[in-house]
C-alpha cells in the first residue's frame, strides 16, 4: 500500500511548528493528509529514529492562504483578482451565512496569486479563499 510516508508527515509537522504555521496539508499519489496545529509557546524536539534519507529540507512558505472563518456562500470583492494588491485589514469579500453577510477581512497583505473559490460557491470553515504570493507584502 503506497501513501504518504510517516517520516515525511513528521518532518512536515516539525517544520510547520518551527515556522509557526497553523495547518499542514500534504498530497501524494492520491493520498492526502491535513492537520491543524494548536498554538504553542515552545517546541521541544524529540529524539527520532526514523530515516532522513530522501527528505527535502522545507523552506519558508511559498504562499499564504486567506481562510474562511465561517460556513456559507462566498462572494469575492469586486475587482479582486490575480495580481491585485491587498493589505492586512482589507475586506476581500463576504460570506453569506443564514441570510446574513459577513465581511471577510484579510489577516495579511500581499499580491493575490489565485482566487480559490468562485463567486457564490459554498465554503467551509478553514477553507482557503485566496492565495497570496509569499514575500509580496
Amino acid at each position: 500500500m503506497s501513501g504518504i510516508d510517516p517520516a515525511v508527515i513528521r518532518h512536515a509537522l516539525k517544520t510547520a511548528r518551527e515556522f509557526g504555521f497553523r495547518s499542514v496539508r500534504l498530497k501524494h499519489e492520491g493520498m492526502a493528509f491535513r492537520a491543524t496545529l494548536e498554538p504553542t509557546t515552545e517546541y521541544v524536539e524529540e529524539e527520532t529514529d526514523f530515516p532522513t534519507e530522501g527528505l527535502v529540507q522545507m523552506q519558508a512558505p511559498v504562499a499564504v492562504e486567506l481562510e474562511s472563518q465561517s460556513v456559507g456562500y462566498f462572494t469575492v470583492k469586486n475587482g479582486l483578482k490575480e495580481g491585485s494588491k491587498i493589505e492586512k485589514g482589507d475586506v476581500i469579500g463576504e460570506i453569506l451565512a443564514v441570510g446574513l453577510p459577513n465581511e471577510v477581512i484579510a489577516k495579511s497583505g500581499g499580491e493575490v496569486e489565485e482566487v480559490l473559490v468562485a463567486n457564490g460557491q459554498p465554503v467551509e470553515f478553514g477553507q482557503g479563499l485566496i492565495r497570496l504570493k509569499a514575500g509580496s507584502a
